[in-house]
């Protein structure tokens, strides 16, 4: 009966220091939650012949900062040259890449706020490239080499609807991993300062969760 008593006793003590206590948690303290997705279009080399890229991206939101992921293709290289060479030539150039996107967005229940982000994705460089063997004759070979592509990103986002928001960044794309030996290219020809157009639509927690 003693034992049984002590038992009963321990348990209450466990259960009384337990209601006392609360587990700390990553996200307890998150008072804004959202999401949201939307495209995104990227310009760069800003001369006669500027390259553009469209996209679209989506991400979870908890309080200032999203995390979620992104999707970069239909890239335009029209500046891209090849290694001088009269029969070969560079055709159906196609640069991709897509993945993680993380973000923070500081004073976003303001009209005009920072905005901040950065790309880590991966993807890929895929051409042909043209060989002209003479008397009308071409051979044709196709050649993908993998990326690794980090884009870093800072500008200004406008509340323009409670649903609907629009960032303008200036972000640079670092392009790494690219066979030197494949044709000439290297990684700076991909590597780009550029400007991003950023049109986000979802629920921001303004009016979904507060």
């Amino acid at each position: 009966m003693k034992q049984l008593q002590f038992i009963l006793l321990l348990f209450l003590t466990l259960n009384l220091s337990a209601q006392q206590t609360k587990d700390e948690t990553i996200f307890g303290d998150v008072n804004r939650i959202g999401a949201f997705g939307g495209p995104l279009f990227e310009f760069s080399d800003f001369g006669d012949n500027p390259n553009t890229a469209v996209g679209g991206g989506g991400a979870l939101i908890l309080d200032d900062f999203f995390l979620g992921g992104y999707g970069m293709g239909g890239i335009d290289f029209s500046d891209i040259e090849t290694d001088g060479s009269t029969t070969q030539s560079i055709q159906d150039l196609d640069f991709g890449h897509g993945g993680l996107w993380l973000g923070i967005t500081p004073k976003q229940e303001k009209a005009i706020h920072p905005f901040g982000a950065v790309k880590l994705g991966w993807g890929s460089v895929n051409y042909e490239v043209v060989t002209d063997l003479g008397s009308g004759n071409e051979e044709t070979n196709k050649v993908k080499d993998r990326v690794f592509v980090v884009t870093p990103e800072a500008g200004v986002e406008f509340n323009i609807f409670d649903f609907f928001r629009l960032a303008t960044t200036v972000n640079y794309r670092l392009v790494d991993g690219l066979d030197r030996n494949l044709n000439g290219f290297e990684d700076k020809d991909f590597s780009k300062l550029g400007a991003t157009l950023t049109l986000r639509f979802g629920g921001f927690g303004n009016y979904w969760w507060d």
